[in-house]
């Protein structure tokens, strides 16, 4: 495969291994602690890091460890923060974070990961809503439709890959 960035590729290469690896171990083998270990071992740099920490979050989750799987969709949520991640996975990833974090009462959290999902989708309507919502819940007002997000995403005017 070719690799905009020569000294990536590497990267790739252990991330693709690594993300198989993992899912062979946790989905075949039902071994998720040793499925976590290997997606932990991801580089941020690799092109698989948000697919990996996705998968390790939802690993955590089917273990119980709801703190591991939220330190996961934070470190996605930095990566789009830092604009490391511009794709569909990220936002998917940072949807499931906000939901899996307002299930668990951590509305601060939800509320965060909305704001980086939306700056990668600022126009996407149901985003827009679930922010909103999260973001009243948050303030202790109650859901207003008309509730603008405050302020504006860093990078809003970039659109996913």
């Amino acid at each position: 495969a070719l690799h905009a960035d020569p000294a990536l590729e590497g990267e790739a290469d252990a991330g693709d291994l690594l993300l198989d690896l993992a899912r062979l171990l946790g989905d075949g083998l039902d071994d998720l602690p040793r499925a976590i270990g290997r997606l932990r071992q991801i580089s941020a740099r690799s092109p698989r890091a948000i697919e990996g920490r996705a998968l390790e979050a939802e690993y955590c989750e089917r273990l119980g460890d709801l703190t591991g799987a939220s330190r996961a969709y934070a470190r996605v949520r930095e990566a789009v923060e830092l604009g490391w991640a511009r794709h569909r996975d990220a936002l998917l990833a940072l949807r499931r974070g906000a939901e899996f974090e307002e299930r668990r009462g951590e509305i601060a959290m939800a509320e965060r990961h909305l704001y980086a999902a939306l700056s990668l989708a600022p126009s996407d309507p149901e985003l827009r809503d679930a922010y909103r919502r999260v973001a009243a819940l948050s303030s202790g007002r109650r859901e207003s439709p008309s509730t603008e997000p405050r302020g504006t995403p860093a990078g809003s005017g970039a659109q996913i890959e």
